[in-house]
């Protein structure tokens, strides 16, 4: 059997579904934006997303907002614990470190549990398979 990558192992640890979102959406990190994100996926236990390598993320819980600006979706204050974060490959396009990262949600209010719910039902691109 092969070695396996860290994108196939995090996918495997993995307990909710996960949809595609549509170009332009972001996580910011609190307080005062200090780092933003572009969302790559999301579920109802949290989301992936890449970033420029600069700023190391917090590994304690903290405060996300999620922003969809083509489907004028805000999500504020979601608490997060880091469960991922690695470097990916560089590619030949960009000379830019970027690196990927999982956060997982922690205690959501029921307004914020019915809001990401409506938008993943009415808004993300489609289910991710595997």
């Amino acid at each position: 059997m092969g070695a396996r990558s860290m994108t196939e192992e995090v996918a495997d640890r993995r307990k909710d579904k996960r949809f595609r979102l549509p170009e332009g959406s972001i996580v910011a990190f609190k307080p005062g934006y200090i780092k933003l994100g572009r969302i790559t996926d999301i579920g109802t236990g949290g989301l992936g997303f890449t970033y420029i390598h600069g700023q190391e993320l917090p590994k304690v819980s903290s405060e996300v907002d999620i922003f969809v600006a083509i489907r004028d979706f805000y999500l504020y204050n979601v608490p997060f614990e880091t469960i991922w974060d690695f470097e990916t490959e560089a590619t030949r396009f960009s000379s830019l470190k970027t690196k990927r990262s999982g956060l997982q949600f922690r205690q959501l209010t029921q307004a914020q549990i019915s809001g990401l719910e409506y938008f993943i039902e009415n808004h993300t691109a489609g289910e991710i398979q595997g």
